[in-house]
């Protein structure tokens, strides 16, 4: 629904100032994390070296174990990272994380993130 506003509102923008008859054809990036820029994502997936978020429209963002050297990997039916203070990432967890690196797949139209808690105040959002 957001994507469809958008459209609708440049469409209004450009049909009123466009200075030939002809069709023009354009698009733009709306979400672009950048290296640095600080978000908050959703743990859907927690695997043995690392863990699997989503953020905004983003759906494949890698968080690995090396990212968060205060974590362990506790394994079991439901599989989390802890740390000594018993702070926990586990599925549906929201987490602060730092974007490390960015990448756009053309094919199937989507970015996708490596992220690092390694910061201040970065980890579980409680």
């Amino acid at each position: 629904m957001l994507q469809k506003s958008i459209t609708i509102c440049l469409l209004g923008d450009f049909s009123s100032k466009k200075a030939t008859k002809y069709l023009v054809l354009f698009s733009c990036v709306t979400f672009k994390p950048l290296r640095g820029e600080i978000l908050d994502g959703v743990v859907h997936k927690i695997l043995k070296h690392g863990v699997l978020l989503r953020s905004g429209p983003i759906e494949n963002i890698y968080l690995s174990n090396q990212k968060m050297s205060d974590y362990k990997y506790v394994p079991g039916e439901n599989p989390i990272f802890m740390n000594d203070k018993l702070s926990k990432i586990e599925k549906d967890v929201v987490v602060r994380f730092s974007v490390i690196g960015t990448k756009y797949i053309k094919v199937e139209r989507e970015f996708q993130a490596v992220v690092s808690l390694e910061g201040d105040f970065l980890g579980p959002v409680s």
